[in-house]
């Protein structure tokens, strides 16, 4: 029966000998202590120890060459978790920069918005007063360009007076200081 088994049994991969040889020592206890019609069959104690310790070698060949391939696979595993962790990273960081350039697209949009609302109000023809220079509303009603304007547009003004039109001012108010200084010698 060993000679039998022997050449089967190192070709086998550690861990399926290891049972395989957990199954022959039960079977060959069994034999061993169990008599049968004849008495003991003819296996001995020899066999029983030496197919014993040669579960023990499988048993623990199985167990180096499993832990052996269980470290290398871990490490395996850890890399990929390591490549796996900064893709992530990469992509977590992609997504907030894709997040806050839509944001900022937005904005700009709105914006956009308000600019182009701004211009239709502005856009057309205005009705003004050649004279003083109101603008008929669409209600038809008369303002002064000032308040026309920052209505309809985001502007303010501030008042001065340009250098020709200082000059004329100038002009009249010197003719009319003229014309009193006359009324009054005149007068008196």
């Amino acid at each position: 029966m060993k000679d039998a088994i022997r050449p089967v049994l190192f070709r086998l991969p550690a861990a399926v000998s290891s049972l395989l040889f957990t199954a022959g020592a039960a079977d060959l206890w069994a034999v061993e202590t169990r008599p049968g019609p004849e008495g003991f069959s003819g296996v001995g104690m020899t066999e029983v120890v030496l197919l014993a310790g040669m579960f023990l070698m499988g048993a623990v060949s199985a167990y180096v060459v499993l832990r052996v391939r269980l470290r290398a696979r871990s490490r395996e595993l850890l890399t990929v978790l390591a490549e796996l962790r900064r893709k992530n990273n990469e992509l977590e960081a992609e997504v907030e920069e894709r997040q806050q350039m839509e944001k900022d697209k937005e904005r700009l949009i709105q914006e956009l918005k308000e600019a182009l609302e701004n211009l239709r109000k502005l856009r057309g023809l205005l009705p003004i007063c050649a004279y003083c220079k109101k603008i008929r509303d669409d209600k038809g009603y008369w303002n002064q360009l000032e308040s026309y304007m920052a209505q309809h547009a985001d502007v303010s003004f501030t008042h001065s007076v340009c250098p020709e039109c200082s000059k004329k001012i100038y002009e009249e108010l010197q003719a009319y200081k003229d014309a009193e200084a006359k009324k009054k010698a005149a007068a008196g």
